[in-house]
């Protein structure tokens, strides 16, 4: 998506390698008002989000989604998020609800956000996660780390009036969190 999605809903059972979302596999537009119910089911891969797989920021284009929605069912390896696998762009005003099982960089919200360097302090309060939850189960397979109940790894992003009620379950405990897997 590098153009507008609104208001749509979409139901279903995804299954494939990378980039890999509800609504859409990469995001470089809008999305608002929109949400997904899916199953989403993959043995390796990057970017697999409830919503959408990658949530990208560029310099002339900017990912944001707004007052969107995701409940998932995710098994996969990596980068895995209730509503975001990887996002560099801004993420306000949504939610999920989650039943992940995976290994490394998964977040009930987002499995791998992170800023990119070299952005003014305008940009950065323009790319950011606020006011946002998830709520559900995350179970970590064995060797897992970085699994976080709102975010998995976390690298200079603001983050703002969030909060996670998942339940992690992990068969390691290598950052390991209810909120923040991890911060780098």
């Amino acid at each position: 998506n590098k153009g507008m999605i609104y208001n749509c809903h979409v139901t279903a059972s995804l299954n494939g390698y990378s980039f890999i979302g509800g609504l859409a596999g990469l995001n470089e537009g809008r999305i608002e008002l929109s949400g997904t119910n899916v199953k989403i089911s993959t043995a390796t891969g990057y970017a697999i989000g409830g919503l959408v797989g990658f949530n990208s920021f560029e310099k002339r284009r900017q990912g944001y989604i707004g007052s969107c929605y995701s409940n998932s069912e995710i098994s996969a390896n990596e980068y895995i998020g209730g509503l975001v696998g990887v996002n560099s762009g801004n993420i306000e005003a949504s939610f999920t609800i989650v039943n992940i099982i995976g290994k490394t960089f998964i977040g009930g919200l987002v499995g791998y956000n992170y800023g990119l360097n070299n952005l003014s302090n305008s940009e950065l309060s323009l790319y950011s996660v606020r006011n946002c939850y998830s709520m559900g189960v995350i179970y970590g397979l064995p060797e897992c780390d970085f699994i976080g109940g709102l975010i998995g790894l976390h690298q200079n992003l603001p983050v703002a009036n969030c909060y996670s009620t998942c339940k992690v379950i992990a068969a390691e405990n290598y950052y390991i969190h209810s909120l923040v897997g991890g911060i780098g």
